[in-house]
């Protein structure tokens, strides 16, 4: 994962990218770092980035990217 920015993850287009760094989440790894806070748990997840104004749809698709991601290398 490195030091990708968050728009690298699947479901974060241009307008989810910006409402994440108002947030201040720049890195990839940030967001990461959040669905291990959450235990992996789809639900929290989800909701956590549709607090940003992420549409259900899109945080979905970073759920299961990073969900796939941590089967591959955690």
């Amino acid at each position: 994962m490195k030091e990708k920015d968050v728009n690298m993850l699947m479901g974060i287009n241009d307008s989810n990218n910006l409402k994440l760094i108002e947030n201040g989440y720049t890195k990839a790894y940030q967001i990461l770092g959040m669905l291990l806070l959450f235990n992996k748990n789809k639900n929290l997840f989800v909701e956590w980035l549709e607090s940003m104004n992420i549409n259900p749809f899109d945080a979905k698709k970073c759920y299961q990217c990073l969900i796939d991601w941590c089967d591959q290398h955690l």
